[in-house]
């Protein structure tokens, strides 16, 4: 009754300022000695419910380490926890975020293992790669992470400096054999047309800088976490990748020159997609349909140019390449995943 009569008190006064012709900045230096009391009150307030917490914490900081010291009071909280959650099963069946590999479900996770004839409808009427400029984020998840299909991004590097875009057999081998890191790890699956002792890419790079090797291609992974770190510093995340996409550790190498064979080369594509980063030079791309969609899609082939990045998943695609056959061509390969 006491809070009801202050309140309608304070409710008449306030009317009264306002008839009066009161405006609110005045009203509230007016309230100013009766507001300042109540905020001091939960101020108070405040800091005893702050150092109540603090108390509590304390306490259990006190008891989760003399629990997890003393192993027979540890291993019976454990076992009265089990039953615990047993007895709770009939109640709430928490089993099924338990066995979730997420929290958060990603809305393009693809659980299918290989294309089914339905998902090789989406490539049915495609018999040419989509060459794309100024692409939204919304249209490759459309077009590439949605329906499996290729495309090649033209201005890829639009947004790269020019240290960036201006690598050459040269450069990447100084970068090789002078970065303190790169120099320390070997790479992995070393491909090459040219018989190089132990398959080692630094030896490589080193012969084609000193010109003792022609008409050669190889590619290689720097698969060392150290490694591919320090490799990163030639490249960026191009600007359409979508953030739903995460970026794995390792990343990939593929150089050329003059390289004058027609036999295509498997692309080795270790995750769910693979972005081919074209620095210089040109490099003919080659998409053979899965088995499974044989009968339905066709095979595809496109020349990726300098300056170009191609985005593709391996759903529903084998991917090979043909290096350049008049001049030197640098690719970066980075691979990701969106499961």
């Amino acid at each position: 009754m006491a809070f009801q009569s202050v309140n309608d008190e304070l409710r008449l006064l306030h009317k009264f300022c306002i008839e009066q012709g009161f405006n609110k900045s005045q009203i509230w230096n007016a309230a100013g000695p009766f507001l300042s009391s109540i905020r001091e009150a939960q101020t108070c307030r405040t800091q005893k419910v702050r150092r109540y917490l603090i108390k509590i914490l304390a306490v259990l900081v006190v008891v989760l380490s003399v629990t997890f010291c003393s192993e027979p009071l540890y291993r019976n909280i454990i076992s009265v926890a089990r039953l615990s959650t047993m007895k709770l099963l009939p109640v709430w069946d928490w089993r099924i975020l338990h066995d979730l590999d997420c929290l958060v479900q990603n809305p393009y996770f693809m659980d299918e293992e290989d294309p089914t004839e339905e998902d090789c409808q989406v490539c049915s009427n495609t018999s040419k790669m989509a060459r794309v400029q100024n692409i939204s984020i919304a249209n490759v998840n459309k077009i590439c992470i949605e329906k499996y299909l290729p495309i090649i991004v033209e201005d890829g590097l639009r947004d790269w400096t020019e240290r960036l875009r201006s690598q050459n057999i040269s450069s990447l081998a100084k970068m090789y054999l002078s970065d303190p890191v790169l120099k320390m790890y070997m790479s992995c699956r070393f491909l090459s047309n040219i018989d190089i002792k132990h398959g080692d890419h630094r030896t490589f790079l080193r012969e084609a800088e000193a010109g003792n090797i022609k008409n050669y291609y190889a590619h290689w992974e720097n698969c060392f976490v150290e490694a591919s770190k320090a490799f990163r510093q030639l490249y960026k995340r191009p600007y359409f990748l979508p953030a739903v996409v995460d970026i794995l550790d390792a990343n990939w190498v593929f150089v050329s020159s003059s390289y004058k064979e027609e036999t295509m080369i498997p692309l080795p594509l270790p995750a769910s997609l693979m972005v081919l980063i074209q620095i210089k030079g040109e490099v003919t791309l080659f998409l053979q349909p899965d088995e499974q969609c044989s009968k339905t899609c066709f095979p595809l082939q496109e020349t990726l140019r300098e300056g170009e990045i191609f985005l593709v998943t391996d759903f529903l695609y084998d991917i090979s390449y043909r290096p350049s056959g008049v001049n030197e061509s640098i690719t970066i390969g980075v691979c990701g995943q969106y499961d």
